[in-house]
Order: structure tokens, then C-alpha cells, then sequence
């Protein structure tokens, strides 16, 4: 979550402490680059995993794993990656960086 104020208004602080399973991570404030982030992982749950069945845990992954080879197959111009300084450098990093995950 980031850190706008609203979401350390006591009110919502109330509703946090009665709810004791929740547990509120607060970004770092100068984490903007998270929001794009954000923003994939929003992409990629509307347009593959909302939009899917899976049937065990290794289907959604797979799911996901398709979708990473796609999205990195076919990348266009897009301003999300305008401050990156070589398109060509990072080709396939998202894919990397999903495996050293595991």
C-alpha cells in the first residue's frame, strides 16, 4: 500500500486492528517505480488470469508463464519503458526474473 494519507487515518486504522489476518506493507515513499509494477501485474491479471480456469496451481503457473513468453515476444513502443536507457538490453529480463523467483 502506498503511503497516502488516508490509509493511516485512525479511522482506517480501526478497521485494520479489528481485522488482525490483514497485514498492511507500506511502500517505501520514493518507490514510484512500483507503480508500474502495479500496473503489469493488473495487466496480466485482467487479461489472463481473470479471464481463465486452472485447475491446480501448476496450470496457473504455466498460465503465467505463457503469458510472460507472449508479452515478451511481443513488445511495442510504450511509454512505460521511455526512461529505460536500451530497449534491447532488457529484452526478456521479466522472463529472468520470474524464474529466480522460485
Amino acid at each position: 500500500m502506498d503511503n497516502y494519507g488516508t490509509h493511516k487515518a485512525p479511522r482506517i486504522q480501526r478497521w485494520f486492528a479489528r481485522r488482525p489476518y490483514y497485514h498492511v506493507h507500506f511502500t517505501p515513499t520514493s518507490a514510484s517505480w512500483l507503480n508500474l509494477v502495479e500496473r503489469f501485474f493488473g495487466k496480466i491479471t485482467t487479461q489472463r488470469i481473470r479471464r481463465g480456469t486452472f485447475r491446480s496451481v501448476p496450470a496457473l503457473e504455466q498460465a503465467i508463464m505463457d503469458y510472460l513468453e507472449h508479452h515478451n515476444r511481443n513488445r511495442g513502443p510504450s511509454s512505460d519503458r521511455e526512461c529505460q536507457p536500451d530497449p534491447e538490453e532488457d529484452r526478456g529480463t521479466l522472463y529472468t526474473n520470474y524464474e529466480t523467483l522460485h
